[in-house]
């Protein structure tokens, strides 16, 4: 009996962390406070899936200076819909007051 409800509850929650994911970006990018930043690393994460095809992902770390003046980093969360960046990189970044580990590039 269950065996027929997991595929269900695995899809709910794919789409329900998509939608999360849309959503928080989405907030960012409409609400959020614009500040010049500079790619400060870059990590790169390998991973496997069950049919043993592999794949890469970076995740892309910024520096910049908050509206108090404060240097934050945060991770980017919309990296893959832009070029490749490298550290030293300068763009304009969207943030959250009190959430300021979290940006968004915004487009040039």
């Amino acid at each position: 009996m269950f065996e027929n409800v997991i595929p269900f509850v695995i899809i709910a929650l794919v789409l329900g962390g998509f939608g999360y994911s849309f959503y928080r970006n989405h907030k960012i990018k409409s609400q959020g406070i614009e500040a010049d930043a500079f790619i400060t690393r870059v990590e790169e994460n390998e991973s496997t899936d069950s049919d043993g095809a592999s794949g890469t992902t970076y995740d892309y770390y910024v520096k910049y200076k908050d509206q108090g003046g404060v240097m934050r980093e945060a991770l980017l969360t919309n990296t893959y819909t832009h070029r490749s960046l490298v550290p030293g990189d300068r763009l304009k970044i969207k943030y959250l007051p009190g959430k300021e580990k979290l940006a968004v590039m915004v487009k040039e």
